[in-house]
């Protein structure tokens, strides 16, 4: 699939989701475009249907979700799908009284358990060596909590020891092989120092996933890169460890072994205001998050598709040679985010 259908195939999903949601701040505009197909047949949404199906066939759309990214498999059998818990959003609120009763966590484990053995995301992801003839060294996905404030210090350790006896348990019990556990964390300094428990942590886990992104946000007070790979001169004394190698780079020399660290990707960029005209470099101080995307509809976010149009409204695109990465500005906004290129190069750290 080219990115440009990727694109419009976005486009296509967003505009459906928003003509469905009767309570979408974008519903109204939606309905008032003349010829709109979901109401009248004749519109731009007949180029929409075309490139759905060039892209992919009407059974992948009602396919179940989870069921699509597993079938990738069939492409790639070394391809691991493991299911990501919690994260930012309010549901992340629940976490707190989960992670704080021991039962309630054996609860949510066994169940985290039963629905990956029941579902396709629990099938057998490849082997590697005579060592796989083992069931109990087969690859099976497993569950990795995205940590937020909720899950940090001890309800964190708690949690991963929980889920990590569990598992073994089930494991023994079933004979089925061991259901892996991963762990995201923030790559940012301040919060390893504060929050985590690296080794212990490490240890209770089969995979550590940093989070390389989001350095830069706006409660940051100052502009930068929120996924740069590289500091810049200007870094020193506030912000050189603020990128992707500093993240990767301090956790190994933590101890966390090269063989379980995955490093994350963002697919979304992070946008600022500029705080008045003569300040409009990273370093800066900022006027706050960016305006929503007519999508995402999150201050300070954008997906990249959404970024995708503003640079065809005219926004200025450019490159930072020092951080190794992409941004885009307008005479009022900046938004730094990742292409094929930055992400090509964070892959080959």
């Amino acid at each position: 699939m080219s990115v440009e259908n990727r694109h419009k195939l976005a486009q296509v999903r967003a505009y459906m989701r928003v003509a469905a949601d009767k309570q979408h701040p974008l519903h109204k505009a939606i309905e008032a475009i003349k010829g709109n197909c979901l109401k009248r047949g004749a519109s731009w949404m007949a180029e929409a249907e075309n490139t759905i199906k060039e892209v992919c066939r009407l059974e992948d759309i009602k396919r179940d979700n989870y069921k699509l990214v597993t079938s990738l498999k069939n492409d790639d059998p070394d391809l691991s799908v493991f299911l990501g818990v919690g994260g930012p959003s309010d549901i992340s609120l629940d976490f707190s009284s989960l992670v704080n009763s021991t039962e309630m966590m054996e609860e949510f484990a066994s169940n985290a358990a039963r629905y990956l053995r029941d579902s396709s995301l629990g099938r057998y992801g490849g082997h590697s060596g005579t060592a796989a003839r083992s069931p109990r060294n087969r690859k099976y996905h497993a569950v990795i909590p995205n940590t937020s404030k909720d899950w940090e210090g001890e309800w964190l350790r708690r949690g991963e020891r929980v889920l990590s006896r569990s598992f073994d348990e089930e494991s023994s019990s079933t004979g089925l092989p061991v259901l892996r556990l991963a762990l995201a964390i923030s790559g940012d300094r301040d919060i390893i120092d504060t929050a985590y428990d690296i080794n212990a942590l490490q240890q209770s886990v089969n995979f550590v996933l940093v989070k390389a992104y989001d350095f830069y946000t706006s409660e940051f007070p100052l502009l930068g890169h929120h996924a740069a790979i590289y500091p810049s001169e200007n870094d020193q004394g506030f912000g050189e460890d603020k990128n992707v190698d500093f993240a990767i780079q301090y956790l190994l020399y933590l101890g966390v072994p090269s063989t379980k660290l995955i490093m994350g990707l963002p697919s979304h960029g992070r946008s600022f205001k500029f705080l008045n005209e003569s300040e409009k470099y990273f370093g800066a101080l900022h006027g706050g998050n960016g305006v929503p995307g007519p999508y995402s509809q999150i201050p300070g976010i954008l997906t990249y598709y959404e970024t995708c149009d503003l640079l065809n409204k005219g926004w200025t695109s450019s490159f930072h040679e020092e951080h190794q990465v992409p941004f885009a500005f307008s005479s009022e906004e900046i938004v730094t985010y990742d292409d094929v290129g930055s992400m090509t190069a964070k892959v080959g750290i």
